[in-house]
């Protein structure tokens, strides 16, 4: 395929991770910095070469699909097409493999298919999200560039900053001396100053360590984490269901962001974050719209958001106000975070879902420790709403049902 005149439009980060010719690379970048999108143009640029298979993964499979996967298809592959004015890939869904015509094969996998990995042979391999795997999981990758048509094999991945405990950290921070093979680039939300454009009012609202961590890119700890029993390997899948019932959580704002959660409960009780609302500057007419949209049995609410509430009511929405007992609602959450007998946890979240994990990660106690501090809390707070309602309203053990105004809901 001829790629000499093509387009690709890279902000300089973007494009010095791309360009990159180390064996192994880290692009650790701040909230909006385009990492994924440069990942997926890097994984492209390897499978261009004729009989290359390179490798794009995440820890989940599941949680590859509607992030990097939509990404490499969506935002790389089909405007290539386009410019091209040619078809220039192949998708074959059920063996999870992308065929680029005139080059090569992309792989796409998680490290939950571990009967799926053992002979691979790659030329490339980039990891998406790579603060979700373990140092054994990682060297297993280096250990699999072993395709002969690749002339410069290497393993790229990207990430938000973690902890300074993370492998990653180690690796490409501390134990990185010249002339290692191993090449670390650092970006910022501003680096991608079309997003920045748009989102740095938004940032302004961060301040401290949550500012410095998704704003300024820096690997620090979060001590002091109100839900220190997450883990997004344990808590972060997706699920198709049956969710007989649907609730959405709404925490108002206009300069923050109006945030809300559409949860979906099952049959036991378990809950699944199965889409998100994050925006700022919404008007009132537009909130009701979007919430109308969800189509949810039950709506609670910001208890302070009483126009709101109002206008949903008016709209015909069974919206109600939530328990704003922050305490109280922290005690409900926390009891969420264990696993049943089945393997499946009292709560999940999906994958594209990264408001609320951005969150969740970050959601720390004030140093009073009587309530966390009120950053990083929109999400937090929807959650604690509808966590609140379920936990006064709801058994799984007595499942007879109550009938709310338009729904029923699960006692």
């Amino acid at each position: 395929m001829e790629t000499a005149n093509l387009k690709v439009e890279l902000f300089p980060k973007q494009r010095a991770f791309v360009e990159s010719k180390a064996k192994e690379i880290l692009l650790s970048g701040a909230f909006r910095a385009g990492k994924t999108r440069a990942l997926c143009q890097k994984v492209l640029d390897h499978a261009l070469l004729p009989k290359n298979f390179v490798g794009l993964c995440r820890k989940e499979r599941a949680s590859l699909r509607p992030t990097t996967l939509k990404t490499l298809i969506e935002e790389i592959l089909e405007p290539l097409g386009k410019q091209l004015g040619a078809k220039v890939f192949q998708h074959h869904k059920s063996e999870s493999r992308i065929s680029i015509l005139g080059g090569g094969e992309i792989y796409y996998f998680g490290f939950d298919e571990e009967l799926r990995l053992g002979s691979l042979g790659l030329g490339a391999v980039g990891v998406d999200e790579a603060i979700e795997i373990n140092e054994n999981e990682y060297m297993m990758l280096l250990g699999r560039l072993s395709n002969p048509a690749d002339p410069n094999p290497q393993i790229f991945s990207a990430c938000n900053p973690s902890a300074p405990s993370h492998f990653l950290y180690k690796r490409f921070f501390e134990n990185n001396p010249p002339g290692n093979g191993r090449e670390l680039i650092i970006t910022k939300s501003e680096d991608n100053f079309v997003a920045w454009a748009k989102y740095k009012e938004t940032a302004a609202s961060l301040t401290g360590r949550h500012y410095d961590r998704w704003i300024l890119g820096h690997w620090i700890a979060f001590e002091g984490l109100v839900y220190d029993s997450w883990e997004r390997g344990v808590y972060v899948k997706e699920r198709e269901g049956p969710f007989p019932w649907t609730i959405c959580g709404v925490d108002d704002g206009y300069t923050n962001p109006f945030a809300v959660g559409v949860w979906g409960l099952d049959g036991d009780g378990r809950m699944h974050l199965r889409k998100e609302v994050y925006q700022t500057h919404l008007l009132p007419a537009t909130k009701v719209q979007i919430l109308k949209e969800m189509g949810a049995d039950l709506y609670v609410v910001d208890p302070s958001a009483a126009s709101l509430i109002a206008d949903m009511q008016a709209a015909g929405l069974n919206a109600e106000p939530g328990d704003n007992a922050i305490q109280d609602g922290v005690r409900c959450v926390q009891d969420l975070f264990w696993t049943r007998g089945d393997g499946i946890p009292r709560f999940t979240v999906s994958a594209e879902c990264e408001a609320f994990i951005r969150e969740v990660e970050s959601y720390t106690w004030a140093k009073d420790k009587d309530k966390p501090e009120p950053v990083m809390n929109h999400h937090m707070d929807e959650w604690r709403y509808v966590t609140k309602w379920l936990h006064d309203n709801w058994s799984p053990t007595e499942p007879e049902m109550m009938v709310y105004p338009g729904a029923a809901m699960p006692r």
